[in-house]
């Protein structure tokens, strides 16, 4: 996952960390250790994010 473009989605939607961890159902403390690079986010929760961020086109979720 693409962490500038992650964050860049998550500020033109208005989104906090904790936000956005609510919205795709991810718990806040592994969504913080995985956006700070510690971990890697794996494929249902990226696909979960993408919903959350209301990201559709391919291309775009191909960045995030």
């Amino acid at each position: 996952m693409q962490l500038r473009e992650l964050k860049a989605a998550m500020a033109r939607k208005g989104y906090s960390q904790r936000t956005l961890a609510a919205k795709a159902n991810i718990n806040r403390n592994t969504l913080a250790g995985k956006m700070s690079g510690r971990r890697n986010f794996d494929v249902e929760e990226a696909q979960r994010i993408c919903d959350a961020l209301e990201i559709t086109d391919p291309k775009e979720k191909a960045f995030i």
